[in-house]
C-alpha cells in the first residue's frame, strides 16, 4: 500500500518552469573548449560552460514534428531542456542525461483507430544518484508543458484513438488528455473497447462502470462486476450479487434476476453469453435460459442441460438424458429433437449419429435425408456449394451427397479426397475420379497413383510400367 500511495502522489507533480517566446540561436565554443548557446540577434550568451548542446533526436515517427525545436543542454550537473521557439528553459534537472522516446500505443498497429500524430513524449533520466535514476518525464512537444518526475515502473501509453494518455502504476490508471489534464477519477482494471469506450473500477468506491471517449458515464459506476456482451450492451452484477444486462445510460435490458454462468474461486468468469445476434444465454439458479434483447424468454429455464451456438439462429441443445438436438431461436421451436449422440452442421444439413450410425438430416426439421446406416468414420468435401460425404458401411466406401444422392456406389475398399480427385482403392488396385463431375479419369487397374507428381504404375504381363497421366485421363508411358 505504501508503494501505491507513492505513485498516486507522483501523478500530480507539476512542471518546474513556465514557457515564453524565442528567437534563433547558435552554438559556439567558449573557454576551455566548453560550449555556449548564443542569441544571434543580441549576441547574448544564454548558456556558458556547457559540456554539450544538441537537438532532441530519436525515433518519433508518430509524433508531431514540433519536437525538433527542443534543445538538450548539459551544463555542470544539470541537464536543461530548452525551447528554441520561445527562448525559455522548460526544465532544468540534476542528472547525467535524458533519453527521449515516443509514448507507445496501447494497441497493436492494426487496432489503432486514428492516424493523428502524438504530442506527448517520454524522457528517461539517468543519474548516478539512485533516487534520481530512471525517473520518467512527460512532455507535450507543442505546448512544452511537462509532468514528472515519475518512477520507472510507471507505464505510459496512448489509447487506441491516440487522444487519451493512459498512465498506469501499481494497477491504478489515470486518464489524461495531451495537456495532462486529468479526465476522470483514478481507475483500476482498465479496459478499452473497440469503440473507444473505457471500462474500469473506481479506485475509491471499488465499483465498475463504463465511460465514453468524452469521459461521460455510459454505464454508472454502480456494479461489482461488468463485461461487454454485445455492442453497447453490458452484462453486470449488482450489489445483491445478481446478473443482468444494461445498455447506455444504465438502462436495464434484462432485469437483475440471474446468476453467474461460470464462476471461479474469486469472481464470475461468464456473466451472460451471447449466442447470436439478439439472443443471450443466462443462468437462473443453475438452470440455463435463453432470452432475447427485448427480454422475451426463448428457452425456458432448465429445459436443456447444455445450449451451444450452432449456426445462424440455431443452437445445439442437449437433453438431460445426454442426447443432442437443434433449436431454432428465431422461430422459438425445436427443429431436431434430442435423440442423437452427436450432431454437426454442414451447410443446410446436419450430420447426425444415432446408435453408433451416421446419417444426414434437414437442418430445419426432423426429416432424414440420408439414412443413419453408416459407420462413424467419414470424410467430407465440398463440390461448389454442395457438401459430400465419403461414407462407409459393411467395410465398403462410397460417396453420398447431402441431398441423399449416391454419387459413387458404396462398393469400394477405400476412397480418399486428394486435391481435385477422388483416389479409389479396390482389391489392391487404384483408380481416379474427378471430384467435381464424379467421372472416371483412370480405371481401377493401377498398382500405384501419385496425385502430387501425376504418376502411375501398372503391372502388365509381369512387367511394371510407369508413366504420367493428364486430367483428361491420357497416359504417356516411359520407354
Amino acid at each position: 500500500m505504501k508503494i501505491i500511495r507513492y505513485y498516486a502522489l507522483l501523478f500530480f507533480i507539476t512542471p518546474l518552469f513556465l514557457l515564453g517566446q524565442t528567437d534563433q540561436y547558435e552554438q559556439k565554443i567558449g573557454a576551455k573548449g566548453k560550449y555556449q548557446l548564443v542569441d544571434v540577434k543580441s549576441g547574448t550568451v544564454l548558456f556558458d560552460k556547457c559540456s554539450s548542446i544538441k537537438s532532441l533526436t530519436g525515433n518519433f515517427t508518430n509524433t508531431d514534428e514540433s519536437y525538433k525545436k527542443i534543445l538538450l543542454i548539459k551544463q555542470g550537473k544539470h541537464l536543461i531542456i530548452f525551447d528554441s521557439n520561445t527562448g525559455k528553459t522548460v526544465e532544468s534537472i540534476k542528472c547525467d542525461s535524458i533519453t527521449f522516446y515516443e509514448v507507445r500505443d496501447g494497441w497493436s498497429e492494426d487496432q489503432i483507430m486514428s492516424k493523428s500524430k502524438k504530442k506527448v513524449i517520454c524522457g528517461k533520466i539517468r543519474s548516478k544518484k539512485k533516487h534520481l535514476n530512471n525517473l520518467i518525464l512527460l512532455m507535450n512537444v507543442q505546448t512544452m508543458e511537462t509532468r514528472g518526475l515519475y518512477p520507472e515502473l510507471l507505464d505510459v501509453k496512448y489509447d487506441r484513438y491516440r487522444s487519451v494518455v493512459v498512465v498506469e502504476a501499481g494497477g491504478y490508471s489515470i486518464l489524461r488528455d495531451e495537456n495532462f489534464k486529468n479526465l476522470f477519477p483514478i481507475l483500476q482494471n482498465l479496459r478499452q473497447y473497440e469503440n473507444g469506450f473505457f471500462m474500469g473500477k473506481n479506485s475509491t468506491t471499488k465499483l465498475y462502470g463504463v465511460i465514453d471517449r468524452n469521459m461521460e458515464e455510459v454505464v454508472p459506476f454502480n456494479y461489482s462486476q461488468i463485461s461487454e456482451v454485445d455492442n453497447m450492451l453490458y452484462a453486470a452484477i449488482n450489489h445483491f450479487g445478481k446478473v443482468g444486462m444494461i445498455k447506455e445510460k444504465g438502462q436495464i435490458v434484462i432485469p437483475f434476476n440471474y446468476n453467474c454462468i461460470e464462476e471461479s474461486y474469486t469472481m464470475c468468469n461468464i456473466l451472460i453469453k451471447k449466442l447470436t445476434e439478439g439472443f443471450y444465454l443466462l443462468s437462473e439458479e443453475n438452470k440455463l435460459v435463453v432470452i432475447d434483447s427485448s427480454n422475451q424468454i426463448i428457452i425456458t429455464p432448465g429445459r436443456y442441460r447444455h445450449i451451444i451456438y450452432f449456426k445462424n439462429k440455431f443452437v445445439r441443445i442437449k437433453s438431460h438424458g445426454g442426447l443432442w438436438g437443434v433449436f431454432d431461436l428465431e422461430n422459438k421451436k425445436e427443429v431436431i429433437s434430442c435423440e442423437y449422440e452427436k450432431i454437426n452442421s454442414f451447410g443446410e444439413h446436419v450430420l447426425a449419429e444415432k446408435n453408433g450410425k451416421l446419417g444426414v438430416l434437414d437442418l430445419y426439421n426432423n426429416k432424414i435425408i440420408v439414412p443413419l446406416i453408416y459407420e462413424t468414420n467419414y470424410e467430407t468435401f465440398k463440390n461448389k456449394e454442395e457438401q459430400f460425404y465419403i461414407f462407409e458401411t459393411g467395410g465398403r466406401k462410397g460417396v453420398v451427397s447431402e441431398k441423399g444422392e449416391q454419387k459413387i456406389p458404396i462398393i469400394f475398399d477405400d476412397i480418399m479426397s486428394v486435391k481435385d480427385y477422388l483416389l479409389i482403392k479396390h482389391k489392391g488396385l487404384y483408380g481416379l475420379y474427378d471430384k467435381y463431375s464424379f467421372k472416371e479419369i483412370l480405371p481401377i487397374e493401377f498398382t500405384k497413383i501419385n496425385t502430387k507428381q501425376s504418376q502411375v504404375e501398372k503391372l502388365e504381363n509381369d512387367v511394371l510400367k510407369k508413366g504420367f497421366y493428364t486430367k483428361a485421363g491420357d497416359i504417356k508411358w516411359e520407354n
